[in-house]
């Protein structure tokens, strides 16, 4: 702060792999994979202006998070443990991290020329799968947050500081609600309906979450 100035950036290149809920019995490490966004990047500062003003920026920006692909209602192993088995063909979890649309593309093309038609060990027909025309593994989380704050000083002991803040300031959408369960395929095109990797909602917010443009004024009294 001898200049009137500090920033510090932070960043992690970041990697979690965990044993999920298993999803075939026969094999647990079927759902070991990753957990964790594999970015995460903070910028902070605090300038100090003319008039005793303080301005602090903080930049959160945060790369997706891991998600499974899963076929709907078909339980390949026969164990009974999951209502849906991962996408056999792409690691486990690793959309968003890992796989290309490309990959995906091509193993649930592979999985419908292999499996679709067929019966799993309870009996139960598998459909065949289908893909939107658009769709994300998720969004990055993006927020930039400002704060304003001016002290006043009385008899040197006693401050009062008036503030006002800022989150996500530029208002981006940070979309979630996402559903990561493949779309069975309809009898006819115009009946097809697309769930998979479209967003339903926008982040929560709470301050500081990259959830949608809010304000805030306070003050505090110290001594």
């Amino acid at each position: 702060m001898s200049k009137n100035y500090s920033v510090i950036a932070s960043y992690a290149y970041q990697n979690l792999n965990s044993d999920y809920n298993p999803v075939n019995l026969f094999n647990y490490m079927e759902s070991y994979g990753p957990s964790l966004n594999r970015h995460n990047l903070n910028v902070a500062g605090i300038v100090n202006l003319p008039w005793g003003f303080e301005l602090n920026v903080n930049s959160q920006i945060q790369s997706r998070t891991p998600v499974e692909i899963v076929t709907t209602g078909v339980d390949l192993s026969g164990t009974g443990v999951v209502t849906g088995t991962p996408l056999p063909g792409v690691g486990f979890a690793c959309g968003g991290i890992d796989c290309s649309k490309s990959h995906v593309a091509a193993a649930v093309a592979s999985f419908n020329a292999k499996y679709a038609g067929t019966k799993v060990p309870n009996g139960s027909v598998i459909p065949a799968f289908v893909l939107p025309q658009n769709y994300e593994f998720g969004d990055p989380t993006f927020s930039q947050d400002f704060r304003l704050a001016r002290r006043f000083t009385f008899k040197e002991r006693y401050t009062f500081t008036l503030f006002g803040e800022v989150f996500n300031a530029f208002n981006i959408a940070n979309l979630k609600g996402y559903t990561f369960n493949l779309d069975t395929m309809a009898a006819t095109p115009a009946a097809q309906t697309f769930a998979f990797g479209q967003p339903t909602q926008r982040a929560l917010q709470t301050f500081g979450s990259g959830g949608p443009l809010a304000f805030q004024f306070g003050g505090r009294f110290a001594f």
